[in-house]
């Protein structure tokens, strides 16, 4: 068999030429089996730089927004706004960081 695409007809033929009309019940079970562990599976492999390189590079984009915002003097022109966007954010934050630790403990 060194054709890689062969029709249903010749697979068959094949098939009952060998003699197996039916597979065993093992060979299904195992098949079957295979196929479940299969899809339980991750199939996307996890690249070990991508968490902290993400990280640093998120970390490095704050800083910059963060020295910028203070070059920029805020609290000289509307104090009332930065403060209730900046309070705004950082409630967003931690409600985020609380639904990520609910979802973590609950699986």
């Amino acid at each position: 068999m060194n054709k890689t695409n062969i029709n249903e007809k010749e697979l068959t033929t094949l098939l009952k030429e060998s003699g197996l009309e039916k597979p065993t019940e093992e060979f299904s079970k195992r098949l079957s089996y295979m196929v479940t562990q299969r899809y339980k599976q991750n199939p996307a492999m996890e690249y070990k730089a991508e968490k902290w390189l993400g990280r640093f590079i998120l970390s490095v984009l704050i800083f910059f927004n963060l020295l910028f915002l203070y070059y920029l003097n805020p609290f000289s022109i509307q104090p009332e706004f930065f403060i209730s966007v900046s309070a705004f954010v950082l409630g967003f934050w931690g409600l985020i960081g609380l639904v990520r630790k609910s979802q973590v403990s609950i699986s």
